[in-house]
């Protein structure tokens, strides 16, 4: 039979055990909602940035088009 010191000992062992994986399991989902969260906001970040360029592209390129349409030869050629 084991003696109660033995018993004890297992016993807060496994308790600490318990801890330990009970937060670091809670700090790793934590983590990974954290980290989702902000590349959702650097992909959204990213995704204006686009939108914004290539609105300026297409507004370049309108001015471009009428600047182009008010000398005679450019449409005829």
């Amino acid at each position: 039979m084991k003696s109660i010191k033995t018993k004890l000992l297992l016993y807060i062992s496994v308790l600490i055990l318990l801890a330990i994986i009970t937060t670091v399991g809670s700090a790793i989902y934590i983590f990974s909602q954290y980290n989702e969260e902000i590349s959702q906001q650097q992909a959204f970040s990213g995704m204006m940035g686009l939108n914004k360029a290539l609105e300026q592209y297409m507004s370049e390129s309108l001015n471009r088009a009428k600047v182009f349409s008010q000398y005679k030869g450019v449409p005829e050629a």
